[in-house]
């Protein structure tokens, strides 16, 4: 965060309101602040300017620095919900689809749990790990991994090459992992050749 000695006591409590709920409304900020709405914006577009608050249609949120976690911490975090989302993915298959394995610690999960439902799938993936660990039921995966540039500890295949390859395919369903979702539902990474 900024040092906020320099801000003005107005600005210091929009922000500490803003800390205390995550975010707020301008209509909210107006009422707490004891201002016009009008006066709450322009203090939200000086606190953006200032990369303190970041602002969002009708209100504000504290900015908050992106940090990519590394592929360990990834994998070792959230491991029940992760579980959850693969067992529910991959009870949503039928027998014989062409599925689209995208890479992450959360599709390696997915790769696990596809061996305890033992359907026969086609599998089309960029990620190392996952075809490794489906090879283990090889006889019930038809299993495609696209070419490109190994990207990191996460086994990902990356770059134009992967891209045209995985146009090729015609696929049923994707399970797709992503960094995050915006505002306005836009999937999001960190790396754009992922």
């Amino acid at each position: 965060m900024t040092d906020l000695a320099h801000l003005n006591p107005r600005h210091r409590e929009l922000i500490a309101l803003v800390e205390l709920h995550g975010h707020a409304s301008i209509e909210f900020l107006a009422q707490r602040l004891n201002c016009s709405a009008q006066t709450v914006r322009r203090d939200i577009r000086k606190l953006c300017d200032a990369n303190v608050l970041q602002r969002f249609r009708g209100g504000a949120r504290i900015e908050k620095p992106q940090v990519r976690l590394g592929y360990a911490t990834k994998q070792d975090s959230q491991q029940v919900e992760k579980g959850r989302m693969a067992t529910l993915a991959v009870s949503q298959l039928q027998e014989g689809e062409a599925l689209f394995l995208d890479t992450g610690t959360t599709c390696d999960h997915v790769a696990r749990e596809l061996l305890n439902y033992r359907k026969r799938l086609h599998v089309v993936t960029h990620n190392l790990t996952a075809a490794l660990t489906l090879a283990a039921q090889h006889q019930l995966f038809d299993i495609h991994v696209v070419g490109g540039k190994v990207a990191g500890r996460d086994g990902a295949l990356t770059g134009s090459r992967t891209i045209k390859e995985l146009a090729s395919y015609r696929l049923d369903v994707a399970m797709i992992a992503v960094s995050g979702i915006d505002a306005e539902g836009y999937l999001l990474d960190f790396d754009s050749e992922k």
